[in-house]
Formats: structure tokens, C-alpha cells, sequence
């Protein structure tokens, strides 16, 4: 049965907890990739963020309902920042203020089966590689599917 650290990518792209989201996005810009694990000094996955994180910050939020302390107060916040002030506020932010923190990982020795179901049932494209707690490797919906074709086509 094939494992997790055939299929991984080793060479993992990261993002120190300290970063700014200016720096996620120079990575996802220059290395074409779309998310990314966070890690602390110990090389330990502390969070994990995606594009999806990104545009989500920069779209505009729809106007919704806002409940002061008591219920004698109550008003409508809208979303009026201009998108080029939203994106400079946002590239400076601490990458955790928007990265996942429950990430969802695979161990080294986990069966292909088994990341191929985390991915499709969480809905996610991609999963950090631990051994031993420590970041290792990375594998996507991508790297899974190579796998499958250099084996099967």
C-alpha cells in the first residue's frame, strides 16, 4: 500500500507565524502556489493559509445587522473601505489573523487512501505532512492525482 511520503512534495514552501500577509502573497506570486503552511521556529505547523483566505479579505462583506451591547442600540454596518485601502490594511497583517489554525494534517505513514478521503471529504486542496509533529512535506489534490496517472496510465 502506498504512503503519504511517496506521493509528498518535501520542498515545502512555508511561512513563518511573524510574517505578514505581504510576504504569503509574494510566495503564492512567485512559486505559483495557492496556500501555504505556517510554521513556528520548531518547523511546527501552527496554521495554514490559502487564496481563499486572501480574496475573502479583500471582497466586499454585505451590509448586516450590528447589536450593540444592549438591544436599545442597533445599526447597519456596510462595507465602505475602497478596495485599495482594504488591500494595503490587509498586507499587513499578521499572516494569523487569517491563516486556519485547526489545520488539518496527514502523518508521514498515512495510506494514500486515507489522504485522498481527507482531501475530498474536507474539502480541501492540500494537507500538511508531520513526522514526529514536525513539518516534512505537502501533498495536493495534484500530487495525488500524478500519483494515480504515473501508476495506472
Amino acid at each position: 500500500m502506498s504512503k503519504a511520503n511517496e506521493v509528498m512534495v518535501s520542498k515545502v514552501i512555508t511561512v513563518a507565524e511573524n510574517a505578514l500577509v505581504l510576504d504569503v502573497l509574494k510566495h503564492f506570486i512567485t512559486h505559483r502556489i495557492s496556500g501555504l503552511p505556517v510554521v513556528n521556529s520548531a518547523n511546527e505547523v501552527v496554521g495554514f493559509i490559502s487564496d481563499g483566505d486572501l480574496l475573502k479579505s479583500i471582497g466586499h462583506h454585505k451590509p448586516m445587522m450590528i447589536d450593540a451591547i444592549s438591544v436599545a442600540y442597533s445599526g447597519i454596518w456596510y462595507d465602505q473601505e475602497g478596495i485599495e485601502d482594504k488591500i494595503k490594511e490587509l498586507l499587513q497583517l499578521n499572516v494569523l489573523e487569517l491563516a486556519t489554525r485547526k489545520v488539518i494534517s496527514v502523518d508521514y505513514d498515512a495510506e494514500i487512501g486515507d489522504v485522498s478521503e481527507i482531501l475530498g471529504q474536507k474539502k480541501i486542496k492540500k494537507v500538511p505532512v508531520l513526522q514526529d509533529g514536525k513539518l516534512v512535506g505537502i501533498i495536493s489534490r495534484g500530487d495525488l492525482l500524478r500519483f494515480v496517472g504515473s501508476r495506472f496510465l
